[in-house]
Formats: C-alpha cells, sequence, structure tokens
C-alpha cells in the first residue's frame, strides 16, 4: 500500500512539475504579446496626439461647436 501510496505521489509531482513548466513557458509568451498590444496602443496614442497637436486649429474649432 506505502508502495502504491509513494507511486502516485511521485507521479503526480512529476504531472505538476510538467505543468508547471509549461505554465511559465506560456507566461512567458503571454507577457510578450502583452508587451507587443501596450506597445501597439501607445504609439497608436502618440500618433493620434502628433495628428492632434499638428493640426489643433482645424480640430479645435470643431471640438468647441460639437460641445455647445
Amino acid at each position: 500500500m506505502a508502495t502504491i501510496l509513494y507511486f502516485n505521489y511521485s507521479f503526480f509531482c512529476y504531472l505538476f512539475e510538467e505543468d508547471e513548466k509549461k505554465y511559465e513557458k506560456d507566461e512567458k509568451k503571454y507577457e510578450e504579446e502583452e508587451k507587443q498590444y501596450i506597445n501597439k496602443i501607445v504609439k497608436q496614442k502618440k500618433s493620434f496626439l502628433v495628428k492632434y497637436v499638428h493640426n489643433w486649429h482645424e480640430i479645435e474649432p470643431r471640438l468647441i461647436l460639437n460641445e455647445t
């Protein structure tokens, strides 16, 4: 009985370690994807701000008209 329990315990430890390795790989992959997504959003916001500042004389009157 003790042998069976030990085998089950060691087998589950092995499964847990394999699962943990897979999770670490997936976690790194998701972190990279998240960084890329954040960089993409930041670039979009920067380009929007640059366009906004560049065309402020065209955009601002429209915004004022839309608010009233």
